[in-house]
């Protein structure tokens, strides 16, 4: 089994203006002023209840659906009206009554960051089947650790990872929503080792998460396949990890990965972890517990940019 593993287990969330605001009094959810439905030149943000805030142009509003396009789709969605919360533009900030909206969901000028959902898609070792916030996320873990990952289209993301100073790594990641407080997702980790002899390990799982951004749990059950010139290894593992925010700007965040190997011994590498949003900053730090060591915990600690 590859000397570097222990490492990589290591490292592994109405009609517009003028007299149309007729429709704006009797829409069971608040609308911009400023709308213009049917405007495809214009685009909306449709708030659902869920959390998901969507970016496309609202087509038309009758007495049981909201009619929606996404900015770059040619399909014609239809959401019930009582599973809207807002419709607005992008950059203003919705209703804070209506909507309880965190302080981390508005920039300094009170702007409204419609393309940042909550930035709770990941753990601190593994990320959750929730969509990615944004198009590009860079993470940094305890400055060893850099991780770049770009959405390409609303299922699939990819990233390419970096461990100091000479392991390289590639993610890709399939997710979808079954259901309001059930997600999926089937992830393949792959690290590429060059110190010495070259070596690889390759984690393929899929991940059940169960809940919403701000409170969920987080399964997944896969395999580590790891070679070098000497020798193979096929080894299964389990984690599982969650997560609930407790404050505007806080959350506090739990995982666990056990990787079963009866050559080298199973390990147990846990950790607990706070997060602190800062706008489009995402902070982490706690402490993972080491087990029969002299020291009884290390500190852990990360950051994210949402961009």
């Amino acid at each position: 089994m590859p000397r570097f593993l222990p490492c990589l287990c290591l490292c592994f969330f109405l009609l517009g203006l003028g007299g149309e605001n007729a429709l704006f009094g009797q829409a069971d959810f608040p609308i911009s002023t400023v709308i213009r439905i049917g405007d495809a030149k214009q685009l909306h943000v449709l708030h659902l209840d869920a959390g998901d805030r969507l970016l496309g142009h609202v087509l038309a509003i009758d007495s049981a659906t909201v009619s929606f396009r996404f900015r770059e789709g040619v399909e014609i969605n239809r959401f019930d009206r009582e599973t809207v919360r807002y419709i607005g533009l992008p950059g203003e900030a919705p209703p804070r009554l209506s909507l309880s909206l965190p302080d981390s969901s508005y920039n300094r000028r009170g702007h409204y960051l419609v393309n940042v959902k909550e930035p709770f898609e990941s753990l601190f070792y593994f990320r959750t089947a929730f969509d990615t916030p944004t198009r590009t996320t860079y993470r940094n873990w305890m400055f060893a650790f850099n991780e770049f990952n770009h959405r390409l289209s609303k299922h699939v993301d990819v990233g390419g990872r970096t461990l100091i100073p000479f392991i390289l790594g590639v993610s890709l990641r399939y997710h979808t929503r079954l259901a309001d407080n059930l997600h999926l997702a089937v992830a393949n980790d792959n690290y590429f080792a060059f110190a010495g002899e070259p070596a690889a390990a390759h984690l393929i799982y899929p991940v059940v998460t169960l809940g919403v951004p701000a409170q969920h749990l987080n399964y997944g059950l896969g395999y580590v396949l790891a070679y070098d010139d000497f020798n193979s290894s096929q080894n299964p593992f389990f984690t599982l990890g969650g997560s609930m925010q407790f404050a505007p700007r806080w959350r506090m965040m739990g995982n666990f990965f056990y990787l079963f190997n009866e050559a080298a011994g199973n390990a147990l590498i846990p950790q607990v972890m706070f997060t602190h949003l800062r706008f489009r900053h995402r902070f982490d730090f706690g402490v993972i517990p080491i087990f029969d060591s002299s020291f009884p915990f290390i500190p852990a600690f990360g950051y994210s940019l949402y961009f």
